[in-house]
């Protein structure tokens, strides 16, 4: 170091050495502040995912969801109104995968995600949606529900959760994001997409039945 000092000093004089002062400054200077702005910036991006996480706990899709579960699911009539047994266990199923939905969504905003890779982060979301059915098809059953209206409607319902968990890959790999809770927060509008299909799904579901649950007992009164 100090043999390439004079060799810059016999070659452009006392300029090199005022510059290599210089450098050797700000490079002392850089090195120390380097901790400095490393802890300022965690603080900031700590200040971000707090600010997000909120943002999630406060999320949108849980009103929706809380609305359609309490006040539209109640009085909803499907196929005109037919069928008062038929049309008490259909609210039923609707009212149990609301129920599980929004459990499962409490459980993906609650959990730390923010170190997780995207591998991991596409290997618990999809977990947690597998977990969803499984919890939807053991409590339909355990309140009485006829196991094929479980399986058709969760036919229908797969068709969302499909595009559903394409998304969740797409969305990990995506480099737009910045943080794992903003990947979060943008899934909540496309999980959306359940709130707005569900209806028409267990529509979809009583049309299929075709009298294969005509005659069996639900809550103790008969199946038209």
């Amino acid at each position: 170091m100090i043999n390439d000092i004079i060799k810059l000093m016999n070659e452009y004089g006392v300029v090199a050495l005022v510059v290599v002062v210089v450098v050797l400054v700000l490079i002392r200077y850089l090195s120390a502040m380097r901790k400095v702005w490393n802890e300022r910036d965690k603080k900031r991006n700590d200040k971000f995912e707090l600010a997000i996480k909120e943002q999630l706990r406060n999320h949108q899709f849980f009103s929706n969801l809380k609305h359609k579960l309490y006040n539209e699911i109640p009085i909803l009539h499907l196929e005109d109104g037919k069928s008062p047994v038929r049309q008490k266990l259909f609210r039923k199923l609707l009212e149990i995968k609301l129920t599980v939905l929004n459990e499962m969504v409490e459980n993906i905003v609650s959990h730390d995600v923010s170190d997780m890779t995207p591998a991991a982060l596409v290997a618990f979301i999809n977990g947690e949606i597998h977990k969803d059915e499984k919890r939807l098809s053991e409590r339909a059953l355990r309140e009485g529900i006829p196991n094929i209206v479980v399986n058709k409607f969760m036919t229908w319902q797969y068709r969302t959760v499909e595009l559903l968990i394409n998304y969740v890959n797409d969305l990990a790999i995506g480099d737009i994001y910045a943080t794992n809770a903003a990947r979060v927060n943008t899934l909540l509008y496309v999980l959306g997409l359940q709130l707005i299909t569900i209806v028409g799904d267990a529509e979809r579901t009583l049309r299929d039945m075709n009298g294969e649950i005509t005659g069996l007992t639900y809550q103790g009164e008969i199946l038209e």
